[in-house]
């Protein structure tokens, strides 16, 4: 039996530890970059320019998993930026979904081109298959977070 108990308290700070820094960087990157999007706005475009569906404000919410009032003010200020817009569903008026808008487009482009330059600094050597398995721990860290 593996006991792993002697590391389990140390993870969650650990993890912690790298959110913050990660978004202090990609802060950092951005806006050296001259993008003017925060790191949340980012996952709210990233998610949406990979979406070829209408996406409501509830459904991206749940998908960031984010609080609905956090991520409502992201996409406020989105829209006022001119990135997305929200538009009525053509099968149901009453559901309004959630667009990129051109402008929306090449930002994210750019952000992203900068946001994969900061990966490949961070990921350094890694093989691919070493990748690979970083990605699938934090899949599961994640899926195993949502569950609870």
């Amino acid at each position: 039996m593996n006991d792993n108990s002697t590391y389990i308290s140390e993870l969650g700070p650990a993890l912690l530890r790298l959110v913050a820094e990660l978004t202090r960087a990609t802060r950092t990157f951005l806006g050296n970059g001259g993008v003017d999007i925060t790191p949340d706005q980012y996952m709210v475009l990233d998610l949406l320019a990979g979406r070829a569906d209408l996406v409501t404000q509830v459904q991206l919410a749940d998908e960031l998993g984010r609080e609905k009032t956090v991520v409502l003010r992201q996409i406020d200020s989105l829209e006022q930026k001119g990135l997305l817009e929200r538009i009525a569903d053509s099968q149901d008026r009453r559901r309004r979904g959630l667009v990129l808008t051109d402008e929306g487009r090449r930002v994210h482009a750019v952000a992203k081109t900068i946001i994969d330059q900061l990966l490949a600094r961070l990921a350094g050597d890694l093989s691919a298959e070493e990748l690979r398995g970083v990605i699938k721990f934090l899949d599961e860290m994640r899926a195993r977070t949502r569950s609870l």
